[in-house]
Order: structure tokens, then sequence, then C-alpha cells
């Protein structure tokens, strides 16, 4: 659960990872494009992509997320100097 105002680390994953909106607004921001999603919605994002999830509306989002990756690898790695994201544009 991510509240409004707040949002994951900027990172990748080793592997693809799903997301299913269960409640509340997603962006998930990347640095060619953005993806807004809403409650019932979904989308993979390949491995390697590097992206940064916020909540985009009024209320906490709540996601199923599952990533799928080699074990030998780690899961996720932080980026500490990521490049630009595209942003998801406001409601009107």
């Amino acid at each position: 659960m991510l509240e409004p105002g707040t949002a994951t680390p900027v990172h990748t994953h080793s592997g693809p990872e799903a997301f299913y909106v269960v409640a509340g607004e997603q962006c998930l921001e990347t640095p060619e494009r953005s993806h807004s999603l809403g409650p019932g919605q979904s989308l993979v994002l390949p491995a390697g992509v590097i992206h940064r999830g916020r909540p985009s509306g009024s209320s906490a989002r709540r996601v199923l997320a599952l990533n799928l990756y080699d074990s030998a690898r780690p899961v996720s790695h932080d980026l500490g100097n990521p490049p630009p994201l595209v942003p998801c544009k406001a409601a009107i």
C-alpha cells in the first residue's frame, strides 16, 4: 500500500513484474513513458525496465505485484542516480 504523496524508489527488477490494481490509482513512471492504472487494471513490465510507482489519486494505492526472477540474481535494484522519468498526467 502507498499513501498519496509517497512513491517507491526508482528501481529495476531482474525479471518481469506484473501489477494488478486492487484499489486506488497507480502511476508507473519509466524513462520512456508513464502508465496510469485504475482498479481492475493490470500491466506487466519486462525485466530491467527502470520505474517508480506512486499513487495518482487522493486515496491509498493498493496493488498486487508479482516479480518473477532468477534466484541467482537479486529481485530488485534501487538506482541512486536515475534518469528522468515521464510523469503521469494529472486528472482533469
